[in-house]
């Protein structure tokens, strides 16, 4: 399932281009709440106020594989539940923050040296300074150690890398999962249900009290600051998707290859909730803002609480229904061999936009126009150079380091089993 987290991966990156094409525009023509006033047309609300819905998708395929990382050794899938006492965890963390880490420290270091030498405009200082260099500066060392998403949620050194601290720290806690459900099976697993459904009970009342909205751009500084730091950046509140993956994992644990018999009209039922569920989430935002709901709370409370983990439903019944045999088409196209190294380098994709598109928007001289050939022709070049960037950053960086990391846990693992004269 690569190609899911890539057209994950592709999607967030069209919406980045409609929000910093958003403040482009505002700077080029110093309105301040230019960009509330765009957000108000359906058409741009969609592409800017639904992209982080999709980082819930990738959360979930993610984390549905923690089970299956877990009994990695065991190919046959016959591996006994019992035995996870053979899980490793200190490789677990150790491969995850390698994975991650030195790719982001090297992008921290390019914006912290060069990236000042790469463009120029008249907002081009204020957008490197404003919104990256200033922050990684006094924060570089929560971004590595991945804890910014808490300990500085407001000035994050390069923006999408609070996902990553979301990444790592589920990755921290996923043996308070594993094991207890190692004793406890459904026992135990039960109780994640409740949880998520006990987040979205609290994110729905907070919203309600507090005035929160899905579009972001309709509250106040004070009340969206507000909302991202109690429901956007902390673990323990975005952690949903990812406990309906790491569910879908033991499922297909439990399963050992077999495949189950679905009724067709369940399947297609459920396929058309599924997909439905995907485009009520992406087009709910014009709804939310035409003149009848506009200010209606409840409907914007009730957005706001259940579209995160709707979206990580949605996904995990495409992969189920999918490994299941019942994806026909849908199946094939996603499982093409095309996808696989692109799926690869999605890391480096994730990390690479950010630093692209300030330059992009800080070298801007002209305003942008707003119309879809514009945004599609933006779209499509950002995609281009953005794919230059991260197949450069993945094969100098990214591949090497877990090179060498397998190359280091085979020496160990060929040195333990040397025996001893």
């Amino acid at each position: 399932m690569t190609i899911v987290r890539l057209l994950i991966l592709v999607t967030l990156i069209f919406n980045f281009v409609a929000s910093t094409v958003i403040d482009d525009a505002k700077c080029d023509a110093q309105l301040e709440y230019f960009d509330q006033a765009l957000s108000k047309h359906e058409k741009w609300a969609i592409e800017y106020d639904t992209k982080v819905e999709k980082i819930q998708g990738k959360h979930c395929m993610i984390f549905y594989r923690a089970l299956e990382n877990a009994t990695e050794h065991e190919s046959d899938r016959k591996f006994n539940w019992r035995e996870m006492k053979k899980f490793n965890i200190p490789k677990l963390y150790l491969h995850r923050f390698l994975r991650v880490t030195p790719v982001l420290a090297i992008l921290i270091l390019i914006a912290l040296s060069i990236m000042k030498f790469m463009g120029s405009g008249p907002y081009f200082n204020f957008f490197l300074f404003g919104t990256t260099v200033s922050q990684c500066q006094d924060y570089y060392w929560t971004a590595l150690l991945h804890i910014q998403n808490y300990y500085n949620p407001r000035d994050v050194c390069i923006s999408s890398s609070w996902y990553l601290s979301v990444d790592y720290q589920l990755v921290l806690l996923s043996p308070l999962i594993l094991y207890p459900a190692y004793y406890f099976g459904w026992k135990f697993l039960w109780t994640l249900p409740t949880y998520i459904i006990g987040i979205q009970i609290w994110t729905f009342i907070a919203a309600l009290e507090n005035g929160y909205k899905p579009i972001r751009r309709f509250m106040t500084y004070e009340a969206n600051q507000k909302s991202r730091d109690e429901f956007y950046f902390p673990t323990h509140i975005r952690c949903g998707p990812w406990l309906i993956g790491i569910i879908l994992g033991y499922i297909f644990y439990k399963l050992k290859n077999r495949k189950i018999s679905i009724n067709k009209y369940l399947n297609t039922s459920m396929w058309i909730l599924s997909i439905g569920t995907i485009v009520a989430i992406l087009l709910g935002i014009f709804g939310l803002q035409s003149v009848e709901y506009s200010d209606n709370k409840i409907a914007h409370a009730l957005f706001f609480a259940l579209q995160r983990n709707s979206w990580g439903l949605a996904i995990a019944w495409i992969v189920f229904s999918c490994e299941m045999g019942y994806g026909s088409v849908i199946r094939k196209f996603l499982e093409l061999p095309i996808w696989i190294p692109l799926g690869r380098m999605s890391l480096s994709f994730y990390l690479v936009h950010v630093l692209y598109f300030t330059l992009h928007v800080g070298s801007s001289r002209v305003p942008t126009n707003f119309d879809d050939f514009q945004m599609m022709h933006l779209f499509a070049g950002d995609i281009i150079v953005t794919t230059m960037l991260a197949t450069l950053l993945w094969l100098t960086f990214e591949e090497p380091i877990l090179l060498i990391e397998n190359f280091i846990y085979k020496f160990i693992e060929q040195r333990r089993l040397k025996p001893s004269k």
